[in-house]
Order: structure tokens, then sequence, then C-alpha cells
């Protein structure tokens, strides 16, 4: 089992390698457009740049416009003139080349683009079309018109005499300025001065030269195709012969290097070549093919290797990275496609338009494709399958049209064969040459077929006796039993004799997948690995074709492709299995590739056809084939799980308070932004505006955003890219934002940070002033009401102490009895006193207590004894504590301590502690309590 798991991989490695050199530039990428009124630009694009936020910078005929993937910002100059050339410093400031004009655009105080004139220092200011504006290290330069150059250099502009060079053609090759001229020769600028470094004669109409290696730069005629010239040498050279004469017609205009080492040719009659570095025609983008137009400008390879080409009519944007590449209906398909087959190096798609036909040839030698309608008498091909006959090495090719079967002859001839109604499907029988089962509405019809001297014949029709089913797809094992998917989710098994006899057949049918599952909607039929499978709604069934586990084995849920049927819903529409064991699947979640060392489905790579992929054909000369409405999608670099997506949100723009300030964010800024300035506190009401550059499907972005220091939490993404807020409270914040792509990632996030100003009354020094004065006025108010109720206080508890006393010496007890009448009678003097009164005796348990305790503390007597709450902490020490007190001092104990009450409130009281001795021995302590809380604070 191992062995065959290796084994498998090997294959699917070889099966990779053989689909990226063989047939990986069969189709093409996806190609965007942007029309020029998008731009709002009346024309041409000259020039493009990219900085580093991932925005793109287009020179147009009315100016510099900015595009983020949404929106268009325009940047106008003083004359109004044709922008014909741009570039950007690492700074963020994009110098322009136009008409008549040019300068820089730097970013002002507010953060927006505001464009200084250079050209306006000049005297002579009719310096004509500035077609190129080039930085090398710190230095700016401005070429006009083939016979002027301005050098900008340290703040100071000035212009290089040129001497005999009047009609010039300049290049940044390496770090130097190079200048061609055909009747002068080559010249580089050397202290501000242009000499010749080579005399020799030039191609004429030279536009454009690119270094390809060290020494040796291409470059392009209009007319004359393409040369080389090596620097060392001095020597030019045509380059490549065989494909000069394509490029000769073509009127080359300008060319970038890839970052992959390919060379792309932008012509003004014959759209876009790309070539490597030897000159093979790798691939051709046309009108026809998709771009907005032929006639093409300049050229610019993004951060994504994306080409984009500015044009006649506006932008086109070529998709060089995606995992797959297509084959339109631009390319002569009509109608709804349902199969795609390799046959006599051609490719050949059924649709409903009928069957058409496209060469199969080399990307070298011809790149194009286009496709012909082989007869359009016979519309809706809808299957074909090819016959092998004992000593015949060229298979037949058949097919089922929407009332014929037909023969497609070897030069592509269609013949009818026979007169049938929409059949479905068709599969060759393994057991017995020439035979061939179709399914159709009315059961499996089985046609013989025999070949004498190259014509395909049939000498047999039969239908398959008692089985009137409605077939929509048939398979056959590799033991020979025929299995029929029928149009009402029924899955039926056909076993015939050894002899594929039809009269001696046995038939089964499967009706446990409709009953375990009764929403059951079958998708597709297929044999794979010795099992017959299913695919679903509900995902896929499978049933092992062995003999040893019996003809009436159920179909079960497969979970031998990273399924897990207990916790996913999958919706499987198709599948397409190659000789090798690889598959795809496909569902309303788009396509997936199934990875077999991981054991799952990748299906990132290729959420760009979600829902757009109707049926799947492997094809081995072509590879894997996602057949849409009306495109055909052919996966390559299937390996590639996630390509690296990396792209940054960015703040736009900042409105606070309807104009109050706008802030934009021109230029290469920080992806966290700071307000250096307070928000006046009437000015809080904030709009933002952001975009997340992806250009990939760029509508498709979303965003969520956080106000910190305002929301709980980010809010759900959509692609609204403006959050208001208003009414904002005073205090510090930052808003932050990110952009999700349609592969789900998620991108860096931009912050823009703070402040709202805060009231005069919330200031600081407002409320420090405030609090002094409060605070002053309560401690005055305070220190005199403490000081009366201290006196107060004082008064009775003097009063109290001496009324005890004086009664006491007056009475003069002698026995118990008398005392405690004596006593009595006091206590009723004192019982309605304000302050909490405790009589204890002299081991400190608790007698009596007045009203003002029980309303100080909410304590009855019972309930103090009854929970032994006790007023003196350590009973013995205290009592020793307050005699010894009075003894020497003749006044009572008085302390400030902390007590609680029944419900729990602290409370701070001044406690008066009086003992009353008879005979020198101590009866009794009175206990004062003075609330004194308030003014303890």
């Amino acid at each position: 089992m191992i062995h065959r798991h290796l084994l498998l991989i090997f294959l699917i490695l070889i099966t990779h390698l053989s689909f990226a050199t063989s047939s990986s530039q069969i189709g093409y990428p996806i190609i965007n457009n942007y029309v020029s009124t998008d731009l709002g630009s009346s024309a041409q694009v000259w020039d493009i740049i990219q900085d580093s936020k991932n925005y793109f910078y287009f020179a147009t005929n009315i100016g510099v416009v900015r595009f983020d993937g949404i929106s268009y910002k325009h940047y106008e100059l003083p004359l109004k003139s044709s922008v014909r050339s741009l570039v950007m410093d690492n700074t963020g400031i994009i110098y322009v080349g136009a008409t008549d004009e040019f300068g820089y655009l730097k970013p002002d105080k507010s953060g927006k683009y505001i464009y200084h004139s250079l050209s306006s220092e000049l005297v002579n200011k009719e310096v004509g079309a500035v077609l190129k504006t080039i930085i090398i290290g710190n230095v700016v330069w401005f070429l006009a018109d083939h016979h002027r150059v301005f050098k900008y250099d340290n703040s100071k502009l000035f212009e290089i005499e040129t001497a005999d060079f009047n009609n010039f053609r300049s290049f940044k090759l390496e770090d130097k300025l190079y200048f061609f001229q055909k009747d002068v020769g080559v010249g580089i600028i050397e202290n501000n001065w242009l000499k010749v470094i080579d005399s020799k004669a030039l191609p004429a109409d030279l536009y454009f030269a690119l270094p390809i290696n060290n020494n040796v730069f291409l470059a392009g005629t209009l007319n004359k195709g393409l040369y080389t010239y090596d620097i060392n040498k001095m020597e030019w050279k045509v380059f490549n012969v065989l494909m000069n004469e394509k490029l000769k017609k073509a009127s080359l205009y300008n060319a970038i290097k890839l970052k992959n080492g390919n060379i792309a040719l932008a012509t003004l009659k014959s759209g876009i070549y790309l070539i490597d570095q030897k000159g093979k025609i790798l691939n051709r983008f046309t009108k026809d093919l998709g771009l907005l137009s032929n006639m093409t400008f300049c050229l610019y390879e993004d951060v994504y290797n994306d080409i984009w080409a500015g044009q006649e009519t506006g932008l086109s944007q070529i998709e060089m990275t995606l995992p797959f590449r297509t084959i339109s209906n631009k390319m002569g398909l009509e109608g709804s496609l349902r199969k795609i087959i390799a046959y006599e190096k051609s490719m050949l798609v059924a649709t409903s338009n009928g069957i058409y036909k496209s060469p199969l040839k080399n990307s070298v030698s011809n790149p194009e494709i286009k496709f012909e309608n082989l007869d359009q008498n016979y519309i809706y091909g809808l299957d074909f399958c090819k016959l092998t006959f004992p000593g015949i090495n060229n298979k037949m090719l058949i097919s089922t049209t929407l009332r014929h079967l037909v023969w497609i002859t070897p030069d592509f001839k269609i013949k009818e064969l026979y007169s049938i109604y929409g059949c479905y499907t068709m599969v060759e029988s393994i057991s017995k040459p020439g035979r061939v089962f179709l399914g159709g509405p009315s059961g499996i019809t089985i046609f013989d077929f025999h070949v004498n001297k190259g014509n395909l014949t049939i000498t047999e029709v039969n239908s398959l006796p008692n089985f009137n089913e409605s077939i929509r797809e048939l398979k056959q094992s590799q033991n020979g039993d025929l299995w029929a998917r029928t149009s009402f989710n029924q899955v039926f098994k056909v076993v015939f004799d050894k002899s594929e006899s039809i009269n001696t057949y046995k038939l089964y049918k499967y009706d446990e997948l409709n009953e375990n599952y009764p929403n059951l909607i079958l998708t597709g039929l297929y044999e794979f690995e010795n099992k017959v499978i299913v695919s679903s709604n509900c995902g896929l069934f499978s049933i092992h074709n062995s003999d040893s586990l019996g003809l009436f084995s159920n179909f079960l849920p497969d979970r031998s492709f990273a399924m897990n049927y207990e916790i996913d819903s999958n919706y499987i529409q198709n599948i397409a299995f190659a000789e090798n064991g690889d598959f795809w699947m496909n569902g309303p979640d788009g396509p997936a590739s199934f990875d077999i060392s991981a054991n799952k489905l990748i299906r990132k790579p290729y959420k760009r056809l979600s829902g757009s992929i109707q049926y799947m054909n492997s094809v081995p000369e072509i590879g894997f084939c996602l057949l849409g409405q009306n495109t055909i999608y052919i996966a390559e670099n299937r390996n590639t799980h996630e390509s690296k997506i990396d792209f940054c949100a960015n703040m736009n723009k900042v409105i606070i308070a309807n104009n109050y300030k706008n802030i934009c964010f021109d230029g290469n800024v920080s992806c966290v932004s700071t307000l250096n300035e307070l928000i006046p506190k009437d000015y809080n009401t904030i709009k933002f505006n952001f975009s997340a550059p992806y250009y990939k499907e760029p509508q498709k972005v979303k965003y969520t955003s956080k106000l910190h220091g305002f929301d709980n939490d980010w809010n759900i993404p959509s692609y609204i890219n403006t959050r208001d807020y208003t009414n904002l409270p005073s205090g510090k914040y930052m808003f932050e934002v990110k952009g999700i792509n349609i592969y789900d990632a998620t991108s860096h996030s931009a912050k823009f940070e703070f402040e709202i100003e805060k009231p005069w009354y919330l200031k600081t020094l407002t409320l420090i002033s405030f609090i002094v004065i409060i605070g002053l006025f309560i401690w005055l108010l305070m220190f005199f009401y403490k000081r009366k109720l201290l006196n107060t206080k004082k008064q009775m508890s003097k009063t109290i102490s001496a009324k005890f006393l004086a009664e006491l010496e007056r009475k003069n007890i002698n026995d118990d009895q008398e005392s405690e009448d004596e006593l009595n009678k006091l206590i009723q003097v004192i019982s309605n006193a304000n302050s909490a009164i405790v009589i204890i005796d002299a081991l400190g348990e608790i007698e009596w207590i007045n009203d003002g305790y029980k309303k100080m503390y909410g304590y009855k007597l019972h309930e103090l004894l009854l929970n032994g709450i006790q007023v003196l902490d350590n009973r013995t020490e205290s009592i020793i504590k307050i005699t010894n007190y009075w003894k020497i001092n003749k006044n009572p104990l008085v302390e400030k301590k902390q007590m609680e009450s029944k419900d729990g409130q602290k409370i701070t009281v001044q406690a008066t502690y009086t003992p009353i001795f008879n005979d020198e021995v101590l009866q009794r302590i009175i206990v004062v309590d003075v609330n004194i809380s308030d003014t303890s604070k």
C-alpha cells in the first residue's frame, strides 16, 4: 500500500512537470480593462508608475490620474497639457513631464499633492513634449521633444548642451543616461556635456532600449524589428531574424524587462508580445483576445507581477500570476460549453452551438488560439468518445449532438452516422472493441462499429431491453460492469456475462442512497481505483467494485477525499480524475484541487472561479480543464496552494466637521498617521475614506474598521470604504482599518490617531482651580463645624459625668439594693440622650443601652447579648487602662475609633469612658459614643 501511494505521488509530480512544460502556455491570462472615460481621461495613457502603497499613477491627456482599484483622483497641471512621463522618488515626490511643461507633485501640509512647475523658471518655455522623466541617483532628468535635456539637481535646474544631438532617443541603461541618434551615434553625459562615445551607424527609428544582461541591450525599432547593442564592443546585431519578420509589421514602440527575465514588447499595430531573452515568443495579447486596443504605448509590471498596458483608449491589466489560464469566447467559441477533448493535435470543444476546433500548436510558432465551428448544421455537442480498434493505430472519434450521432474524421469533417435524440453520455466497451454504450432519455442504446478502409460504419444497433430509465451518465468499471446515473437520482448497475450478451444481463438498483438521504441530488458518476463513486449535494459516496464484497454492497460516504461527513456539508457538482490518480472537485464555492500529500482540498487559489464552473475534464494533452458558461480555465501551477498575498490598507482622506479640516494622504506616508493638533470640541464629527489597493477583482475587497477608544469591536466587513462618526466625546482615539480580498487574505492596517479637545470646564488647570477652591471652602466649613461639634460633645460629656458623680456623692449609697434604685433613676434621666450610651459592669459585660445606641448602631440590647457583641476590645486591658487614666488625670478617657453598624455601615465615633467606683472599687463604666463621621472627612 505504501509503495502504491509513493508511486502515485511520483506519477502526480511527473504529470505536474509535463503540464508545466507542454501545456502551460495553452490559453491566456485574464485581461481586465479600464476605459479612458473611467479614468476621466479623454484618450491615451502614456506612462504608468506605482507607489509604495500600491496606488497607480497614470500619465494621461488631461493630467495625472491616481487609481486605487476602485476610484480615480485627478491632478491637473496649470497648462492643462497632456502628461507624457512620470517617475517617483523614494520620498513620494512625483516628477512629471508634459507638453511644454514639467515639474513635480509634492504633498502640502494637508497631505494633498500640489503641482510645482519647474519649466516656468525657463526663459524659453516652449520645451515641447517631455517624453521621458528619469531619476538617476538624486538627479532628475527631463528629456524634451528629442532635442532638449534638463537636469534638476539639488533644487537647481539647468539645461544641458546637446551639441550635435538634435533628434535623439534617450534611455536609462544601468546608472547612466544614453543617447542614440542615427546620423550621430551613441552618446553619454559627462560633466554636464553630451559627448559621443560611438559614432558608428545605428538602426533607424529606434524607439526603446533596455538591458538584457550586463553589457548587452535590446533595442526596438519602429519598422525594422529588434537589435542588440553591446556597449563594451560597441556592436549592433539583428536579434532573432525569424521573429523580426513578425515584428517589422507590428511597429515596436516600447518594452520592459519582467522580473522573471522575460521581455514584454508593446506595439502600435499588433498588441503585446511576450518573449524570452532568446527571442522565443511565449505569448501574444491582442484586441481580439481581450486588450482594449492593439495600440500600446507603455507597459508596467506591478508588485504582483501582473502587466499593465497603457493604450490608445485606456488601460489593460494582464493577470500573469493566476494559477490558471483562459480560453474564452473571444477566441471564436460560441454557446454554452459542455466538454473539451484533444484529438489529432487539436482541441475540440462541444458547445450548445456545435463542435469547435483549434489547432493544439506549439506556442513558439503560433501562440494564438482561434476556434472554428466544424459544421453549423450540428448543434448542442454533448459528449465525445474515442474508439479503439485492433490493428488500427489511430483512434476514431465520435460525438453526440442534439439529434445525431456523428463521426469526426481525422481531417475534421463531420459525418452523420445515426439519428438519435439527446444522448447525454457515451462510453466505449472495455471487453468488446467497437462497441459503444449511449445513454439517453429512453434508456441505453448499444452501437457496434466497424472500420473498413478508413471509414467508420455502424454494424448493429440495439437497445438494452426492459430498461427505460432516462440516463444522464454512464461509466464502465474495469471488471466490465456498466453503471448508470439517471435523471431521477437513481444508480443502476448492469452486469453482463463474459460475452457481453445484451439479453442475459442482470440489473441492480441501489435504493439505499435515496432511503438514507431523502434530499439527495446526484450530480456525477465516476470510476476510480476499483471504486464506483457518485458525487452529490451531500458529498461523495462510493462502492467497491470487487466481487468479493458481493453484488449488493451499499454506497457509503467516502472519507478518502478529505471530507468529514459529520461536520462538513459538501455540495459537489462534479469531479475530474486523471489517469495517475490526481483529481479536482467543484462545488458552489468553486473548484478545488486535492493535495494527496496533505490529504486536503486546496480552494484558495481558485476562489476567483467560485460559482462559474459547470463541467470539468482532465485532458492529458492540455491539463485540467474547468468549463464555465463561455470560458475554459486551464489549471496550472497546481502546487501553489496560496500565492504570497501582501497588500496594505491606506487612508485616503479624513474630513473633520464638514470640511473644517480635510486631510489627504498623497505620497509615501506611513501606515500610522497622527494629527498633531487638537480637534475643537465643537468639531467632533469625522469621516474616514480609505482603500486597500488589490487589483485582482478589486471591487470585491471588503473593509473592517474600529475606532479604538469608542468602538467595542471591529465592524462587520463590507464593501463600503467610508466610515462616519458624529458627536464624539473628548479624548484620544485611533481609527484602524483593514482590507480583506477575494482570497480572504487580510491586509496590513492603516491607522489614524487624533484627539478631541476637552471643554474649558474639563481642562486640567480649570479642574485644579475648581478642586482647590471647593476644597478650601469645604475645609473651612468643616473646620468651624468640627470646632462647634467638639465643644458641644465635650460639654455633654462633662455634664453627663458631673451628674453621675454628683448623684453618687450626694446619695452616698451604702448597700447594693439602694444603689440599684438610685442608678435606675439616673438611667431614666439620660435614656433619651442623642448619643449612644452603654453601661457595662466591672467585668466589661453590657448591662444597659439607651435609645441613642439603637439609633446609631441599629442593635437592641438582647441582640448584643445574644450575639456576644462587646463594647471593649481586650476587656481586661481596656478596663485597666480606663481606671488608671481616671486615677491619674481625674478625667474620663476619650478616644477616636471606627465602629460598624448592624447594616455594615462604617461609623467614626468619639468614645468617652467614665468609671464608677465604690470605696475605690470599680462598679461600672459608662461609655458615651458621639458620631463624628462627617467631621472626620
